[in-house]
């Protein structure tokens, strides 16, 4: 097992061939066998199809959330005697979307998105098709096996089509984050009324035929569309790893264009004293870490409980999207509001929630070209800017009137959007392209967990008690923000190092700092790596190595 688990995270980035890459200007290109290419020469690629790919994708993925929905008709159709099944089978698919997402990252850099994807697809495909036999032959075991089946689909999708197109925008990719997690967004609420929908209108028998005939094409399209660079990849400037093309390393720190910021030769880039101004903090701001070093670092554990506190805000939102007309009766008969107003409140929430999702992480990006700063530092700026109106406004509002619930709502989902979108750019920012898809997985893991321990707690509404525990939690990850290090000195000290507007404040040696003047360089890191990469060409393939 322990040789397996070695042999997994053994990483070989492959060089595309030249097939490949010549096939992939345009947008829809099919591999045969051979290293053939079936071309459709209608359309020229372009990375705005990314981004439509990864929101497709993405809504696609939050059908298993909208799978609550079908609580009560499944319930019905299966234990047509009891109030309730005996479990909750869609958290059995929770679970393995959860472990899905946290181990793809590895096999996803090995195989490239369209192997993960089509995994992805074939997985949510099956899935389905069981979930339709169990209804139409009323064996509820089906249904277990079905949704672990749409799970592990739905996991290999969401981390691809996060991962990919960080890598087609390292101008704008805050932006790229919004539009992949607005994606997202926009399928909790139409998968939802799409269910709605289709037990009003269609006999509850063909439910996943239905949802076949809508994720079947999604998938599809969004599976061919989605890949990665090709490796004369240049945006605006700039490499996929942000680095600019005309001010490329040479000899030793080449090692650093290679690998995603994230397993540079320290020492090398220690002796780069010709790059001056921006380029230069910009390439001392990535020194190396490993993937190890990357889970294992307290930036990544402060910033998960960041995240955590910032999207536990999206639960009050949740509860009062209710199958059916169930959210809209609790707050006309909590506020003695009108039909419309109650109305009002869920669609205004909704949108209020899509632009958070995608305005703030523009915000950030307009942040980190205008000033020109450290782009790390720039998203840690506003995600810490988001937990702070969090932190003040949550003690301000309350549930006693019907003005300040609506307050309540809106900052809610702005703020619980915006740290949904923030997240993926801000761990590409901090840890690298190649490293992007592991970290944001067990980010995203780590929050539904919480998520499903939570919500159970928040079945019959949200109270002022529940809105409390929300404000310490965001004090809380306000509070860990500080520790989450942006300034290349204190990431990258061999030991433990935080600072304060340039004065250190905590320093912790766990080894030897200083290199002897005689000592010769080492042009891998040699500190104990979970991977290490080996590599003698940017255009050839990336061998690594099991420290």
């Amino acid at each position: 097992m322990l040789e397996w688990l070695k042999e997994y995270w053994r990483i070989t980035v492959r060089t595309k061939p030249l097939a490949e890459v010549d096939a992939e200007q345009w947008l829809f290109a099919i591999p045969l066998r051979g290293g053939r290419f079936f071309v459709l020469r209608s359309l020229r690629f372009h990375r705005v199809y990314i981004a439509i790919a990864s929101c497709l994708a993405q809504f696609c993925c939050a059908l298993l959330y909208a799978m609550a929905a079908t609580g009560p008709p499944v319930t019905k159709h299966f234990f047509p005697d009891t109030a309730s099944a005996p479990v909750k089978f869609y958290f059995i698919g929770m679970i393995a979307y959860c472990v899905t997402a946290a181990f793809l990252g590895p096999a996803l850099e090995r195989n490239g998105p369209r192997w993960s994807m089509t995994i992805g697809s074939l997985f949510t495909w099956a899935g389905c098709v069981i979930l339709q036999v169990a209804i139409s032959t009323n064996v509820f075991f089906l249904m277990y096996i079905g949704v672990l089946l749409t799970g592990i689909g739905l996991g290999c999708v969401l981390v691809t089509s996060m991962a990919t197109p960080q890598k087609w925008a390292p101008d704008w990719r805050g932006t790229m984050s919004g539009v992949s997690v607005l994606g997202f967004g926009l399928g909790q609420v139409g998968w939802t009324s799409y269910f709605q929908f289709i037990q009003h209108n269609f006999s509850f028998d063909y439910l996943y035929w239905l949802v076949l005939a809508v994720v079947v094409p999604a998938l599809t399209i969004s599976t061919l569309i989605l890949r990665t660079p090709p490796p004369s990849f240049v945006v605006n400037g700039i490499d996929m790893h942000a680095i600019p093309a005309n001010r490329a390393l040479l000899n030793g720190a080449d090692e650093y264009l290679k690998v995603g910021m994230t397993l540079l030769n320290y020492n090398v880039i220690e002796q780069t004293s010709q790059l001056d101004g921006t380029a230069r903090q910009y390439h001392e701001q990535v020194k190396a870490l490993t993937l190890l070093q990357c889970i294992a670092s307290t930036d990544f554990f402060s910033l998960c409980v960041a995240f955590v506190g910032v999207s536990v805000l999206n639960l009050p939102f949740l509860v009062l999207q209710k199958p059916g007309d169930a959210g809209v009766q609790s707050i006309k008969n909590t506020y003695n509001v009108t039909q419309v107003e109650a109305n009002n409140l869920i669609i205004v929430g909704a949108v209020v929630g899509f632009a958070g999702r995608l305005v703030i992480p523009i915000l950030s990006d307009v942040i980190i070209r205008v000033f020109y700063t450290n782009p790390a530092f720039g998203r840690k700026i506003v995600f810490t800017t988001v937990l702070l109106v969090e932190a003040v406004s949550l003690p301000v509002l309350s549930l006693d009137t019907f003005e300040s619930f609506q307050s309540l709502i809106y900052v809610s989902r702005v703020c619980s959007g915006a740290g949904g979108s923030l997240i993926a750019c801000f761990l590409t920012d901090m840890y690298g392209v190649y490293n992007t898809g592991t970290m944001y997985g067990l980010t995203w893991t780590i929050w539904a967990v919480v998520l499903l321990g939570v919500s159970p707690l928040m079945t019959n509404g949200v109270s002022n008690y529940q809105i409390h525990i929300f404000w310490i939690l965001s004090l809380v990850g306000l509070l860990c923000m500080v520790f989450v290090r942006t300034n290349s000195a204190d990431r990258f000290y061999q030991g433990y190092q935080l600072s304060f507007c340039q004065k250190v404040v905590v320093q912790v040696p766990f080894g030897q700092n200083q290199r002897k003047a005689d000592e010769p360089l080492q042009l891998s890191p040699v500190r104990g790596s979970f991977f290490i990469y080996d590599t003698d060409s940017d255009r050839g393939v990336h061998k690594v190595s099991v420290a």
